[in-house]
């Protein structure tokens, strides 16, 4: 009511300054646009926004070094949560997709998009939406105060009984009269039927059905595609629970080449006081994982034609009910064979420097280099502080240590994202295999304008 009589007051305000009833219009509708919108925008950045945030926060703090059917369960939550906060977000900006695309980050200042806003916020007045049906509502109000009084006096007078009564002793003989003005209107659509505009529409209606038809198979093929990501993800997410806590030390024997290093079970490093040299490489961190970067290419040259074709829109509005699901997925979280051995790669890249000191270390070990020649090449280019051997090694240790722990983290990070990954994949395909599929009542609630 204080939400009402504020609005009413502002009519009030703008119905003793402007006396042209036609110009009172647009200002009564656009001062309750304005008001909309603020309140849209302050509900979105403040409250769903926000909302999201602490959604977020506490997913990442819940999932951390847990098994993986706690963060099963943990995700499947998140995924139920955040997809609640989609859809009750009018997505101005919050859950929107970030183009990285310079024309598009430009379109704030585009004349032709800003004619464009213009125009549609216009034409807007005029078109019908549950929006404009309230936002009319009040204006209607404001010229009949009692509208709102008298139309529940109405519905509450509403006899039951009387009405049943009526629709039985309902005079069936109309029926005929009304068949015979359906016939005269059928004539009247022949007619119009036989003209240049019938055609025309006839044509866009033909052209529209045969890019559905063509939507329709695409979406097969990608079904079938994301079924078998699913497949191999689901394989691979459990190869990499059974090897997790074996990969930090795997990948400390890759830099090293010895077995002397390992992260216990509290997630302590360890320098065992004896050692092995090992011969590994990348391949025995990264086997028994499935590949499907075939499938993945697929499906992104499939959207990439979805987007220069026509076909773009028709597909996004053949598939508004995984909208969420097709936002939020990112195939890159999975677990994928070539892309965890690229991935695992570049971080041995990264610790080149770290990998020759080791082999060094390894060299005075073996007795094939002297701890003097290589405290000497150590302090070479360093004048302010002389290292000795032990110095060197412990500092070489140190930096293992905090990758071993780092690499242990991106373990873990990378088999939470794919879990969560795994869940909104296999809910993209349930919900658009039902959403896809003949099914008679979706259809005729589609006819009265329900999705």
């Amino acid at each position: 009511m204080y939400v009402y009589n504020f609005i009413i007051n502002i009519f009030t305000a703008i119905d003793l300054e402007i006396d042209n009833f036609y110009l009172k219009l647009p200002m009564f509708y656009y001062s309750i646009f304005i008001i909309g919108l603020v309140i849209i925008i302050f509900y979105d950045v403040v409250i769903i926004s926000r909302l999201s945030y602490c959604l977020d926060f506490l997913y990442e703090i819940s999932k951390n070094n847990k098994s993986v059917s706690v963060i099963r369960i943990i995700s499947e939550w998140y995924y139920l949560i955040d997809k609640l906060l989609y859809h009750i977000s009018p997505h101005f900006f919050t859950y929107r997709i970030n183009e990285n695309n310079v024309l598009d980050k430009s379109n704030i200042i585009s004349p032709i998009i800003i004619y464009r806003t213009v125009k549609i916020i216009f034409l807007n007045m005029f078109t019908i939406n549950i929006y404009n049906i309230i936002i009319w509502t009040l204006i209607l109000s404001y010229f009949h105060p009692m509208l709102f009084h008298n139309s529940i006096q109405f519905i509450r007078n509403i006899n039951l009984a009387e009405f049943f009564s009526g629709v039985a002793e309902f005079d069936y003989k109309n029926i005929n009269n009304f068949l015979s003005f359906s016939s005269i209107f059928l004539s009247a659509v022949i007619i119009f039927s036989l003209t240049a505009s019938a055609y025309k529409w006839k044509a866009m209606r033909k052209i529209k059905e045969e890019k559905y038809e063509k939507v329709v198979r695409i979406q097969e093929e990608i079904e079938t595609l994301f079924g078998t990501i699913l497949n191999s993800s689901k394989k691979n997410i459990n190869r990499l629970n059974t090897m997790r806590k074996y990969l930090p030390d795997k990948f400390s024997q890759l830099i090293t080449r010895t077995d002397r290093y390992s992260i216990n079970k509290d997630g302590q490093f360890e320098a065992q006081d004896s050692m092995n040299f090992v011969n590994i490489n990348i391949d025995d961190l990264t086997s028994g994982y499935k590949s499907f970067n075939v499938q993945i290419d697929r499906i992104n040259k499939i959207f990439d034609e979805i987007r220069s074709s026509s076909l773009g829109y028709v597909y996004y509005q053949a598939n508004k009910s995984v909208r969420y699901e097709r936002l939020k997925l990112d195939l890159s979280n999975l677990i994928e064979e070539k892309n965890f051995k690229e991935i695992i790669a570049k971080r041995k890249d990264r610790l080149s420097s770290l990998i020759e000191k080791f082999e060094k270390i390894n060299k005075v070990n073996v007795k094939r280099l002297k701890k003097e020649e290589l405290e000497y090449e150590y302090n070479k280019y360093n004048n302010n502080w002389i290292s000795s051997y032990k110095e060197i090694v412990r500092s070489a240790e140190r930096e293992l240590e905090r990758n071993m722990v780092d690499f242990k983290k991106f373990i873990n990070r990378k088999l939470e994202n794919a879990i969560l990954c795994h869940i909104i994949l296999e809910e993209y395909l349930n919900i658009s295999f039902n959403s896809n599929r003949f099914n008679f009542i979706r259809i005729i609630l589609s006819i009265f304008g329900f999705k």
